[in-house]
Formats: C-alpha cells, sequence, structure tokens
C-alpha cells in the first residue's frame, strides 16, 4: 500500500512537471503577439501627422511678405528711369556707364536696390545737365565739327499695313544734340500719315537715327552723305532714305 501511494505521487509530480512549459509557452506567444501588434504602425494616424504638418508648413514665397508694394513700384519706376539715362548719355556721348543689376527678394535687399538705382540716377540726371550746357556753349561758340546741317530726302516709312514716302527735310544738329522731328506725307499735303524721328550727334562725332548709328562725321570734312534703313520709334516697322550733311563753319 505504502508503495502504490509513492507511485501516485511521483506520477502526480511528473504530470505538474510536464504541464508547467505548456502554459509558459502559451503565454509567451501571447506576449510575442502583444508585442507585434504594438509595433505595427497605424497608417491612418501617420497619414494624419503627415497631413497635418504639411498644412502647419506655409509655402516659401518669392517676395519676402514685408516687402511693399510701394518699395517694390518705387524699385521698378527707379530702374526704368534708370534705363532710359543710360540710353540718352550713350548715344549723346558714345559711352555711359550701366545702371546697376539687383536681383532682390528681401526687403533689406530691395531697399539697397532702391538706394542704388536713385545714386545712379542723380549722377546720371548731372551728367546730363553737364551735357546740355555743353550743347549750348557749342552753340554759342561752335568749334569746327561742333554743328552741322542735316538734308533728309527720298525718306520712305514702311509699315505692314501702310507706306509713304516722306517731305524732304533741312536742320541743323549741335554735337551732343539729340531731338525729335516729325515727317509727313510728301503727297498728300492733308494727310494724317507721319513718322516721328529722332536724329542724334553724339559728342564722339557719330550720326545716329532712332538709336542707330548710320555714319561717323569727319569734322575737316566740309561735306558727306549716307543711307540708312532702321526701326521705326513706335510701331513695328521701318525708316529708310538718304541723309547728306556739311560741315558749318561760325566765325
Amino acid at each position: 500500500m505504502s508503495l502504490f501511494r509513492s507511485g501516485l505521487w511521483l506520477a502526480t509530480l511528473i504530470l505538474s512537471a510536464c504541464s508547467l512549459p505548456m502554459v509558459q509557452n502559451s503565454q509567451t506567444k501571447q506576449d510575442i503577439a502583444i508585442s507585434k501588434e504594438a509595433a505595427v504602425p497605424n497608417d491612418l494616424a501617420v497619414s494624419s501627422k503627415v497631413v497635418a504638418d504639411k498644412k502647419v508648413e506655409p509655402d516659401t514665397p518669392l517676395v519676402a511678405p514685408n516687402v511693399s508694394l510701394d518699395l517694390l513700384k518705387k524699385r521698378d519706376s527707379q530702374r526704368l528711369l534708370a534705363n532710359q539715362h543710360y540710353m540718352e548719355l550713350k548715344q549723346r556721348i558714345g559711352d555711359a556707364f550701366k545702371p546697376p543689376k539687383q536681383q532682390t527678394t528681401a526687403s533689406t535687399g530691395t531697399d539697397k536696390a532702391v538706394e542704388q538705382l536713385e545714386s545712379y540716377n542723380n549722377k546720371a540726371s548731372a551728367e546730363i545737365d553737364a551735357l546740355n550746357a555743353r550743347v549750348a556753349e557749342r552753340r554759342n561758340m561752335a568749334l569746327r565739327g561742333d554743328l552741322i546741317q542735316i538734308f533728309l530726302s527720298d525718306t520712305k516709312i514702311s509699315h505692314s499695313n501702310t507706306q509713304f514716302n516722306a517731305q524732304p527735310l533741312v536742320g541743323q544738329w549741335i554735337r551732343g544734340e539729340s531731338r525729335d522731328i516729325r515727317l509727313k506725307d510728301k503727297l498728300l499735303f492733308e494727310s494724317t500719315q507721319s513718322e516721328d524721328l529722332n536724329i542724334t550727334y553724339s559728342e564722339s562725332y557719330q550720326l545716329l537715327i532712332n538709336g542707330q548709328a548710320i555714319a561717323s562725321i569727319n569734322p575737316k570734312k566740309d561735306k558727306n552723305s549716307a543711307t540708312f534703313d532702321v526701326q521705326t520709334k513706335e510701331k513695328p516697322g521701318t525708316v529708310a532714305g538718304k541723309l547728306d550733311y556739311r560741315v558749318i563753319n561760325k566765325k
């Protein structure tokens, strides 16, 4: 009987020992499953976060938001004026210093650009005033080559839908002077057809029509002539003709 009880007790111990690992394995598998479930990312949460982040980040503007429209308009007007000054000086003198170039987007950069352009325009304006003074002096006391007489003939103006021959024209130009003249139809006296033409006699003895050089004046040579074919000033078209000039000596 004692031997039977000992056998039952051993059997109970063996059965208990065999059942313990199964419980642990089951628990381990459950823990692993929970860990994997926790590690799987929530796609909806991630997508929501990305969208939220994109909404928070503003687009980078091309122009800084603190640059006012008035400041930009002032910069553009000063730049336009600078280009006009440059073209006038280049044509009337023969050479000119170029306007400053800036590409700015920040407010401080735009302020600096305006200051540089204003400084350029002030210097260019002073240079134009000095040039006008020299022209006035030459008009009163012209040296040889300072005064020429121009005779325009056989001038034809052509546009896409019209063309006409202009009346002959005679005028005098001082070295350094630039001015516009109006060409009118030579066949129809009361015709409304006309064309403005700019003639410049530069300080470097260049003769220009609508900004295009057509001849160099030799102050030692009394007479000469040149043909020209240039673009019109306003509407697309051409002006072609012949120009005769002579050097006038004032005593």
